[in-house]
């Protein structure tokens, strides 16, 4: 098996191509996805991981929007994907 080494502007134009992709349904090529609104975090919503003030940092908040319609805002990834993989404990 060969390897293609790409440098940094061939990964990059492969990347905003992939971003510019139109996104399909699962099992129905052709029909776009569905625009889901995630609500902002309130001025005091804590990170469930942290404890931290979330709001306190937008350009870094990560927010889980469950099926029910219930959301979990973070004030990071890092603190989303801890969550995630640890339900049992967080949730």
């Amino acid at each position: 098996m060969s390897y293609v080494r790409l440098n940094r502007r061939a990964t990059l134009g492969l990347l905003a191509a992939m971003a510019l992709a139109p996104v399909h349904a699962a099992g129905q090529p052709g029909v776009a996805a569905p625009v889901v609104k995630v609500p902002k975090p309130a001025p005091m919503d804590l990170c469930p991981v942290c404890g931290m003030v979330v709001s306190k940092y937008p350009n870094w908040v990560a927010t889980v929007l469950w099926k029910n319609g219930q959301t979990h805002h973070f004030d990071g990834a890092k603190d989303m994907f801890k969550f995630l993989h640890n339900l049992a404990k967080y949730a």
